[in-house]
């Protein structure tokens, strides 16, 4: 027997907006497209379609639709609208402005109509109160007994359930009590009032420390016995040594001897130069008298040699006299630091005792001074030892022992002033003693949680298995009240549904609560509102999903399901590609099952709802065209005319897609060569599989990963690099046989995906 011709569908409008006159056919599929420029009509379409409909309509709407369709331009202030199947209407509006009536042909189908009407009566600024309170319930049918057992079971685990969180809050509080009182905790402390049963039931399952809340009560009683009037350690302040390094080092280095003190001489001439040359001028001339002082020669070098023997005994005299007193400056500096150390050791002992009443500083331990004291003596006993030597003997150079004695005081200091800031902090702590009780009280409470949850942990275990129980329970019961019982709850589909289509578009991103029948940022109420927290294409998108979620509430019946026509009026706005992209596979995906469940599969029995999508968004045109959501017979284009308009068919206009395609297919079946278009077509279509079949990804290389690793696809890096933006003459070129190989991988991919765009051009 003959399957009966599919209808076709026919537009018919008269006086409609900017529409004066239009009756033209669109095709036989259940799916069609309407490609429109601006200001061409096609909002008055969708308008029209939607008012087929008057219940759907908000009051202010449904008061003056003639008043927002019919042309300015009617003389007679009326017009129509139209949609046929072949010669039947399946719906019309006969519109009359002047006395603002409607003629409505009923409906054959459902139209669920998504414009920005749609968005602004039912989500806009909403997203945060959808309005939940929906009684509408859905025939189906069906007898309930499994769901009188699911919901008997639920209610008797339910009743375990409460009882032993009943049983365990008594004995948690209990015990809690005696907490205060051991450890004086005032009820207001944070910690203390954060106790509770009910933290041992969150989804992440309870992880205890290891610390013991005896410790802290032997803390707690130890710090009790802190005396009132302690002997606080005192700060250290070093200063230093007082020597002076450089002027013994110079000493040390000095030889005095004969021979140096005629240097000195030396040095006393050649200050006055000329004085002495003239001199000894005169000298030469007579040489029986001295040119300076006119004396007898026999005398004046006996004089001088006797002041030159005691200059020179002078001399030695004052250089042993000063080492004397760099000795006793040493000695006095070797007495100061071991009295450093002394009080070093006195005052460590005082903190050492203090400390112990102190949690927080019980693990501190003052910095040791007693390395460094032992290495400045050490170096101070070296450079007396030095000058001892060398004062019986002036004559010879002598060194400074090795080592750094600056740095050595340096590091003394520093250590002192590290020391200083723990005593510091232990005074602070005795002052103000009230805060280390606090952190006692608080380690207390951290203790007492963990310790509690240890001792019952297999109770506490058996409750929180009865609550995943009762969790899975309350998924099923949801699941049969949608397909159990005379009715299914419309309310419970229209959020499971907009719960998908939300992890669909947006991930882990955003979620719905379901009772509180309101949008969630990672599970989190938008503080902000949804308005200041949402971009303005994440709010379209979201719109949408809701769209496709109401369709729920549209049916009175699981057989209406099948009656559901949907009008899609330009759904991507403001929108990024990645969601435009979503929202083409949203639309190609759609099914609707027999018993009311909407799913989204490529494949399957279940048939796509039939569809009009009216768009003048170019892009979001060629990526429907180009992936099939429509076929190429029902795509069209509405042309205005200056008295009437018409549709043009757009079925032999290809998209850059199908022609890389066909390109691409070409060449893996061998029947065309690769050239220097070859592989930037291979990569368009790769990323246009990513872009339609899995948006979710985070880009076109996450995407060919997860055809290697979950497909075993053998990418080309062909695919990656297309040179299409340039390169040097000195880059390698692709070999043909590569450029074969990875249109071939390509193909595999289209058909792992999109298997019917393949069929087409096998045809």
């Amino acid at each position: 027997m003959n399957a009966l011709p599919k209808p076709t569908l026919v537009l018919k409008a008269k006086h409609l907006g900017p529409i004066m006159q239009l009756d033209a056919k669109l095709s036989d599929q259940k799916q069609n497209l309407v490609f429109a420029r601006n200001g061409s009509g096609k909002s008055f379409v969708s308008r029209a379609l939607r008012a087929l409909d008057v219940d759907e309509l908000p009051q202010e709407q449904k008061d003056n639709i003639p008043e927002r369709l019919v042309s300015a331009e009617s003389r007679d202030g009326q017009g129509s609208f139209g949609l046929y199947e072949n010669d039947i209407c399946i719906g019309g509006l006969g519109l009359n402005k002047d006395t603002n009536t409607v003629s409505l042909t009923q409906p054959k189908y459902i139209f669920h109509v998504f414009s920005e009407d749609f968005v602004d009566t039912h989500v806009r600024n909403k997203f945060d109160d959808l309005g939940g309170n929906i009684s509408h319930e859905i025939i189906v049918g069906k007898d309930n007994a499994d769901l009188d057992a699911k919901e008997a079971e639920q209610k008797n685990k339910g009743d375990a359930y409460d009882q032993e969180l009943d049983d365990l809050a008594k004995l948690f509080n209990e015990e809690k009590g005696k907490l205060q009182t051991d450890f004086a905790i005032n009820r207001q402390l944070g910690a203390f009032k954060n106790l509770n049963a009910d933290l041992y039931f969150a989804d992440t399952p309870y992880d205890a420390d290891e610390d013991e809340l005896n410790e802290f009560l032997d803390q707690y009683n130890k710090f009790k016995s802190l005396p009132s009037d302690p002997d606080l350690p005192s700060d250290l302040i070093f200063t230093g040594l007082g020597l002076a390094l450089d002027e013994i080092d110079q000493a040390l280095q000095k030889m005095t001897s004969p021979s140096s003190v005629a240097e000195e001489f030396k040095v006393k001439i050649n200050a006055d130069l000329d004085f002495y040359k003239t001199g000894l001028g005169i000298y030469d001339l007579n040489p029986d008298e001295c040119p300076f002082c006119t004396q007898d020669m026999a005398s004046v070098a006996i004089e001088a040699i006797e002041r030159y023997q005691s200059y020179f005994n002078n001399a030695e005299a004052k250089e042993q006299e000063k080492l004397r007193d760099f000795a006793d400056q040493i000695q006095e500096a070797k007495r100061a630091i071991q009295q450093w150390e002394t009080k070093f050791l006195k005052e460590k002992n005082r903190f050492d005792q203090l400390k112990q009443f102190f949690p927080s500083l019980v693990e501190k331990e003052v910095k040791d001074a007693g390395s460094y004291a032992v290495s400045i003596f050490t170096y101070l006993e070296n450079l007396e030892q030095a000058i001892q030597q060398k004062l019986p003997n002036l004559t010879v150079s002598s060194a400074m022992p090795t080592g750094d004695l600056n740095a050595l005081q340096t590091a003394l200091s520093g250590v002192f002033s590290d020391n200083n800031r723990l005593c510091s902090d232990l005074a602070g702590l005795v002052d103000s003693s009230s805060n280390e009780r606090k952190g006692i009280q608080n380690n207390a409470c951290a203790a007492f949680r963990d310790g509690f949850f240890k001792e019952h942990e297999g109770s506490i275990e058996e409750t929180r298995e009865l609550a995943a129980d009762l969790e899975t329970l309350k998924v099923e019961i949801a699941e049969l009240k949608k397909t159990h019982g005379e009715t299914a709850d419309a309310r419970a589909r229209v959020v499971d549904t907009f719960s998908l289509l939300l992890r669909q578009f947006f991930g882990e991103k955003y979620s719905f609560d379901g009772d509180a029948f309101s949008v969630r940022h990672k599970n989190l109420k938008m503080e902000r509102g949804a308005d200041r927290t949402l971009s303005d294409g994440e709010k379209s998108a979201m719109a949408f999903c809701y769209f496709i979620a109401r369709t729920h509430l549209r049916v009175e019946s699981n057989d209406d399901y099948q009656n559901v026509f949907f009008i899609i009026d330009d759904p991507v706005s403001s929108m990024s590609f990645d969601y435009v992209y979503a929202i083409a596979q949203c639309l190609k995906q759609l099914r609707i099952s027999a018993d009311g469940e909407i799913k989204f599969v490529q494949e399957g029995n279940v048939t796509r709802p039939r569809m009009l999508i009216l768009t003048h968004n170019t892009y979001f045109y060629n990526v429907v065209a180009s992936n099939g959501v429509v076929k190429p017979s029902g795509l069209f284009q509405l042309v205005s005319g200056p008295d009437s308009h018409s549709l043009s068919c757009q079925n032999k206009v290809a998209s850059p897609h199908s022609l890389q395609l066909k390109d691409v297919f070409a060449i893996a079946e061998g029947n065309k060569s690769p050239d220097h278009t070859t592989a930037n077509s291979i990569r368009s279509v790769i990323e246009s599989m990513y872009k339609f079949c899995r948006p979710d990804l985070a880009d076109a290389g996450g995407f060919i990963e997860y055809l290697m690793r979950g497909f075993n696809f053998k990418i080309k890096s062909i695919l990656i690099n297309g040179l299409s933006h340039g390169g040097k003459f000195s880059d390698p070129p692709h070999k043909e046989e590569d450029l074969v190989d990875a249109a071939k991988e390509a193909i595999k991919v289209v058909e792992k995906f999109t298997v019917g765009q393949i069929k087409n051009l096998r045809t």
